[in-house]
């Protein structure tokens, strides 16, 4: 039997089951909500990361095209020059053979040893990246092998197709007494103060034939002209009977000028002529000089200005790091001045400036010509 009370202690029981159990469940979903934003958070993070990891995959191929689009530019460039030197390698052995060939010869050629370079039995051994390296040395004496044999073929050719002209034996005039007198009977009249100076005119005259203008006197001049020098990179070269003290970068005479057709800006005027007290410049022919004792000196000389000329290289980067000694140093070498006129003729093929005249100085007159 119930006692009395007891239906009060049931619903207050009740009661707290009842309460028991809205407590459990609001603690399960206090944790599912936890749960819930927890996974919401992982979620947030997860699509962060996407978001991160396509940027940087996108930024990734960026940089790869833009790798592949300068590698792709500097392999160009790298062919381009490849050329050049061919092709000026191919200029002088022709010139070394005293042979002619049109610029349609002479790009033929240059495309066939470029694609030997490429495809032959040069890149096999050698390689692209070998053969496009500094050491212009190796790089000439592995073209030679190549462009030799075909510039002879062509010397061949020129020597079959051409004709010996007919010199006429009453013909008095001094051009043609010039053609005919070997150098060493001219040379040997000369009464030249300076021995050293005769000596380089004997020399020069093995390399370009007898100057045009030859004074064998006392204090005598020699010249050669632009039309003697078609196959170089000069328009000019005189040798004085003089001897200009010069005691940088070592003690020395200067007697050789060499010129060249190279238009040197207002704005680097200064350092190419603060380069060598032996450096000259008449703004009016565009005409850069050099003056030393040895045509190998002007070469190295001219080459320096129009890397200074073409902003290639400082003054003070060059004053810095003695770079102009060690060039005029390594003319020791054959090789080296072989690189340094391929080099010089580079430059003034392909300058930034005008070679032709403007008839004016702009360090002079800034307002131009007049009207």
């Amino acid at each position: 039997m119930q006692k009395p009370g007891d239906e009060k202690d049931d619903y207050y029981y009740d009661e707290e089951k009842e309460y028991q159990k809205l407590r459990e469940e609001d603690k399960e979903y206090q944790d599912q909500k936890k749960e819930l934003q927890k996974l919401r958070k992982q979620n947030k993070k997860l699509r962060e990361w996407q978001k991160n990891h396509e940027e940087k995959e996108e930024r990734k191929r960026r940089a790869d095209a833009i790798r592949r689009d300068r590698r792709a530019a500097i392999i160009q460039q790298d062919i381009t020059t490849t050329q050049t030197k061919i092709k000026l390698r191919i200029t002088t052995i022709l010139a070394m053979h005293r042979t002619v060939a049109s610029d349609t010869v002479k790009d033929r050629l240059t495309m066939d040893v470029y694609n030997q370079i490429i495809t032959g039995e040069m890149r096999a051994n050698y390689g692209l990246a070998d053969l496009l390296r500094e050491d212009s040395e190796d790089l000439l004496t592995i073209l030679d092998a190549y462009i030799i044999p075909e510039v002879k073929r062509l010397v061949t050719q020129n020597r079959r197709r051409s004709r010996p002209q007919k010199m006429n034996p009453s013909a008095a005039n001094v051009r043609n007494r010039v053609i005919l007198t070997t150098g060493s009977s001219e040379i040997n009249d000369m009464t030249w103060e300076h021995k050293d100076a005769a000596k380089s005119v004997a020399m020069l005259c093995k390399k370009y034939g007898m100057p045009k203008v030859l004074e064998k006197k006392k204090g005598g001049v020699a010249i050669w002209t632009a039309d003697q020098l078609t196959h170089t990179c000069f328009v000019r070269i005189e040798v004085l009977d003089e001897q200009i003290p010069h005691c940088k970068p070592a003690k020395h005479v200067d007697n050789i000028y060499h010129y060249i057709n190279y238009d040197v800006s207002p704005e680097k005027y200064l350092d190419v002529m603060s380069l060598s007290g032996s450096v000259a410049y008449d703004p009016l022919k565009k005409w850069l000089r050099a003056r030393c004792a040895s045509e190998k000196a002007n070469i190295a000389t001219l080459a320096m200005a129009t890397q200074i000329g073409e902003g290639n290289v400082t003054l003070k980067f060059v004053q810095a790091e003695g770079l102009y000694k060690t060039w005029i140093l390594s003319t020791k070498k054959a090789g080296i001045v072989k690189t340094l006129y391929a080099l010089l003729c580079f430059n003034i093929k392909h300058q930034r400036g005008n070679p032709r005249s403007d008839g004016y100085w702009p360090l002079a007159f800034p307002e131009g010509c007049a009207n």
